[in-house]
This record gives structure tokens, sequence and C-alpha cells, in this order.
């Protein structure tokens, strides 16, 4: 029945179930056999924002709240607990939750910040040829191209077809949308291509100086603390690649050398790894999992949307999308 509901709740009974204490009284008579694994990117001041699409983005104000709440009345577990539940065909400690974190925003380090003062641990999935903005993340130029261009219309070729977009300050964020589907539907000699057409036809050097100084993506100083500091690092690919869709020997590269320059730069082993570009039609399959696994991965999560059974796959693992905290808790109801 409650499930039922769950399909239909509006916020206001969300947030009902919530102040009402509801949830809390769920998992004490009926606690979770399953883990819910959480997918958060970036953990900054919307209004702050210059890189990372509004849907990704999560206040500090807000991530703090979910931290407290889950340390109050979950228990947080790591990605390798997960693992080892997995392994033994053991279930998982009552009320399981992670926080995993995808692509390595500089952000991030707020994040770790906060679950440091709530003594809790998370997973932080990195793009690694990005980390220290060593290159650009082509998801963060994306969204700066379109938010910041004075261009009104614009038009990409791929294979042989035009694109042509209009922008206006209403549709700028379905823009960036179709565009990053565009760009993940292809493969990396197309997405070099199309970004080399953006930054072109958008003047990139214009909208760069409307940029602050700060940077996108974490620096290696700062993982490294991170890692001192009880947080688990993993891999997600070298450049946000679509694994599927790029040439099998890309691909394969994108995994070894992202567990490879983790593992030299950090001196640990690299466990865990994150399928990325979520939400395109494919963005992992059997022949990358191969690759996970084959390059020495244990684990490997995606963005479908669900809990995750001890009795479940290594190389498959679902998770939550996060919201407000109501909406994480009707979730994993």
């Amino acid at each position: 029945m409650f499930r039922r509901l769950r399909r239909s709740a509006s916020p206001i009974i969300k947030a009902s179930l919530f102040y009402t204490g509801v949830f809390s009284l769920m998992r004490r008579l009926r606690p979770s056999d399953k883990v819910a694994i959480l997918r958060y990117h970036s953990i900054q001041d919307p209004g702050r924002n210059f890189y990372a699409v509004p849907s990704i983005v999560i206040s500090p104000k807000e991530f703090e709240r979910h931290v407290r709440y889950f340390t109050k009345r979950y228990n947080v577990i790591s990605m390798d607990e997960v693992v080892d539940c997995i392994r033994e065909g053991r279930q998982f400690p009552e009320n399981a939750i992670v926080f995993t974190f995808d692509d390595g925003y500089a952000d991030n380090y707020i994040a770790y910040k906060i679950l440091k003062k709530y003594g809790a641990t998370g997973t932080f999935y990195l793009v690694v040829g990005c980390i220290g903005d060593e290159q650009p993340l082509w998801l963060a130029e994306v969204y700066q191209l379109i938010k910041f261009t004075t261009k009104g219309e614009f038009e990409v070729e791929v294979d042989g077809e035009n694109h042509r977009f209009r922008l206006t300050d209403s549709n700028r964020y379905k823009v960036m949308r179709d565009l990053m589907w565009l760009i993940k539907s292809n493969d990396l000699e197309t997405r070099a291509r199309v970004m080399d057409q953006l930054r072109s036809q958008l003047k990139w050097d214009e909208v760069r100086s409307k940029l602050p100084d700060l940077p996108v993506m974490l620096s290696w100083d700062q993982v490294r603390e991170m890692v001192q500091n009880g947080m688990t690092i993993g891999g997600h690919t070298m450049s946000h690649a679509n694994l599927p869709n790029a040439k099998p020997e890309e691909a394969y590269r994108e995994v070894q050398l992202c567990k490879q320059t983790l593992e030299r730069k950090l001196g640990i082993e690299v466990k865990h790894f994150s399928y990325p570009n979520g939400g395109c039609d494919i963005y992992f399959s059997e022949k990358t999992e191969g690759y996970i696994k084959e390059i020495g991965f244990l684990s490997a999560v995606t963005s479908e949307e669900g809990l995750v059974a001890f009795s479940d796959h290594y190389f498959s693992l679902r998770r939550v999308r996060v919201g407000k905290l109501n909406d994480v808790l009707y979730r994993i109801a």
C-alpha cells in the first residue's frame, strides 16, 4: 500500500510523512535489508554555480541535513562493505546507506568536510583526466558556453547532419540537456569535433572572461587529504566518456588509465567504478562490464534507480538520485 501511495504522493504528503516521524517509525518497525547507494554530484550554493546543470546541484545546507539525518537513523557504510556483503552472500546492516559522488567537482571538498564532521564516509568517483583542471570537463564547458554566450543561435554538424539551436533566457537548460545527450550518444572523436564547433561559434574566449577565477574540479592535494581521512576514491573514466559509444580500444584505455593514474597519484588500490553518462540510452554494457572486471575493479555503480540487495551483481549496482531530504526518504522507503 505504501509503495502505491509513494508513486503518486504530492510534496505536501512527503513533507507530512517526514515531519510527523512516519519515515523514522517505518524504519524502526520494518528495517530494510537492502542498501541505498545515494548518488550526488555537486554540493554548492546554486546561486554561485558556474559549471553544473541545476538538476545535479544540492546546497551545502541541504546536504548537511541529509548527512545529519542518515548518521542518526541509518547505518552509513562504505562501498568496500557493500562488496564484502555481496561476495559473502550475507545481509547488509539494517537500514544501510552509502554516500557516493560522481565527477570530482571542486565543491566535493565541502561534502567531504561535512561527512568528516559527522564521522561518516563517502565514495568519490573521479573523472581523472580533469582533476586539478588539467583538462576541462566537457560537461562543464557545455554548461558555461550555453549559460554565458551572447549568441542567439548556433548549429553543430554531426555525421553530416546539422543540428540548429536557438537560445532564449527560458530554454538554455533544455538546450544544455539536448546538447549533452547528443554528445553522449556519439564517440569520442565526434565529441571533440562538436566541442570545437561550440567553442568557435559561441565565442569561448568571451565566455571564459565572464567566469570566476575558481577551480571546477578537485585538486590532487585535496583528494589525498580525503583519502587520509577515510574517504574512498573510485574511477569515473579519464574524460567522462560514454564507454559503449567509444571505440573498443578507447573505452578500454579510458578505464585502464583511470585506475592506473589514481593508484599512481594516491598510492592506494582503487576498487570501485561508476559508469558515466547515466540517462543516455546506453551507457554501460556487457562488453564494458568485461573491461571493468578485467582491469581489476571490484564493483561498478550505475545511474539506474533502485536499492541494492546482497544477491545483486557487483558490476551493475543501482543507486538513488537525490534532492530534498523528504524526496530521498520517499524513494528509499
